[in-house]
């Protein structure tokens, strides 16, 4: 009688969890592995590109894959499910299909929007975390614009066109590239009769001293530079205080007129209920060891009232008090770096970590020694808007077209598949030579 499968579940198909069901499934069979894949939606969201899709510059379906087209060699077992509770002892995951027993079990249940408590921000600003998400910020505009063609006094379309940005990092920056070049490219020529461009504001905020602080000086320079030139009003050193319908209330009481506020300054992870639950480092994220593993517990220096245990302490906390068969990897894991950090919750880190993470889980299955994650950053690429962008790469700092052609080669590549690439490519040429599509269906 054969032996039974190994049951590996992966909860989460973001980079993470996508790519390690990827690279798990060419060995399916020959490693005799039963493996399930558990996620909240029936395809991958390429999420680098959502800003395209709020600014109506790409089709809401061409940055999304069927996740069973994906897993065409079917070695791969795909539950669309939301997942309420694991249970780490009993090996048993819960979701609101049916139960699913495990004998290796992965989190990869990337991150959500963190609107860190400030009062009215949940509940007044739209978010850039989902396909839904950027789908409420294109229609918004849209409607928006067309209540402001209607509006029969000056105030009333003032505050109506009176846009905001919460968040000067990467996400932040692209959204509000994008935006100013649906406003002042495709919106102002279809509204020029009932709308005077002086009437539409676009406002960033950062709580940093400047944009992109993980940028070199210069290019974080030329950001503001190519933003502010387009049209963009940039406030750095402004923390959001209270977010309300007037617009965006800072903590030196200063007030920014905003109708529409897009939250962009922070994510947190998103991991499911866990009995017993697991130690999480900064940011809430599940504390792991170099092999990926979970932990069991915090170290006891946690336990002394007089220090807070670091990251660092749980990190290098006893390899024998973690989960031998629970990995996590990407947003959910607070994987620390050799200089004692976190890893920055980033695609590149995710898909990076899920070819260790493949290779770590058939060595514990065949009791082979685990090898270290070691990381090191291929380089940072931010999209400024048209022709505009940033690229850092090792010594190498770049701005301008040739950044924004780099920037665009590299998500295109880096789509899991031909079909979407091409439309993609479809839809980025169109938008050279057409104005942007700006049907509300």
């Amino acid at each position: 009688m054969p032996p039974a499968p190994h049951r590996i579940v992966i909860l989460g198909a973001g980079f993470g969890g996508m790519n390690l069901a990827l690279k798990l499934q060419k060995q399916a069979a020959r490693q005799n592995l039963r493996i399930t894949l558990v996620n909240r939606t029936n395809y991958f969201l390429f999420s680098p590109l959502l800003h395209e899709v709020a600014s109506s510059s790409l089709g809401a379906h061409h940055v999304v894959e069927a996740i069973r087209e994906l897993l065409e060699k079917r070695a791969v077992h795909f539950i669309q499910a939301h997942v309420t509770a694991v249970d780490l002892e009993k090996r048993i995951v819960t979701t609101d299909q049916h139960p699913l027993p495990y004998d290796t079990l992965v989190i990869a249940t990337g991150a959500e929007t963190n609107f860190y408590g400030i009062p009215g921000a949940q509940e007044r600003c739209l978010d850039l975390k989902t396909l839904h998400d950027a789908v409420t910020i294109r229609h918004r505009v849209i409607d928006v614009f067309e209540q402001a063609a209607q509006a029969t006094d000056a105030a009333t379309r003032k505050r109506l066109l009176s846009f905001a940005i919460v968040g000067g990092g990467p996400t932040g920056v692209e959204m509000a590239g994008e935006l100013i070049d649906l406003f002042t490219e495709t919106l102002a020529r279809f509204y020029a009769h009932d709308i005077r461009a002086k009437d539409i504001r676009l406002s960033l905020l950062t709580a940093d001293p400047e944009l992109l602080m993980m940028f070199s000086p210069a290019l974080r320079h030329r950001a503001r530079q190519v933003l502010e030139r387009r049209g963009v009003h940039i406030s750095p050193k402004m923390v959001a205080k209270e977010i309300t319908a007037e617009g965006i209330y800072c903590t030196d009481d200063t007030l920014i007129p905003a109708g529409t506020v897009v939250w962009a300054a922070g994510v947190k992870p998103r991991i499911p209920v866990l009995v017993p639950d697991a130690p999480r480092g900064r940011g809430g994220r599940l504390l792991v060891d170099p092999f990926f593993r979970v932990h069991k517990s915090a170290p006891p220096a946690s336990q002394d009232p007089t220090r807070e245990a670091s990251d660092a302490d749980l990190h290098t906390h006893s390899s024998q008090d973690v989960w031998g068969n629970v990995f996590a990897l990407g947003d959910a894991a607070g994987f620390i770096d050799t200089n004692g950090t976190p890893l920055p919750m980033l695609a590149q880190v995710a898909v990076r970590q899920a070819s260790a993470l493949s290779e770590n889980i058939l060595r514990s299955l065949h009791k082979q020694p685990l090898c270290a994650f070691t990381y090191h950053s291929r380089g940072q690429l931010v999209s400024l808007g048209r022709f505009q962008a940033l690229a850092q790469i090792g010594p190498l700092r770049l701005s301008g077209p040739i950044a924004w052609l780099l920037w665009r080669n590299t998500y295109f590549w880096n789509f899991p598949s031909w079909n979407k690439r091409m439309k993609i490519g479809i839809d980025w040429l169109v938008n050279l030579f057409f104005p942007r599509d700006i049907t509300r269906a």
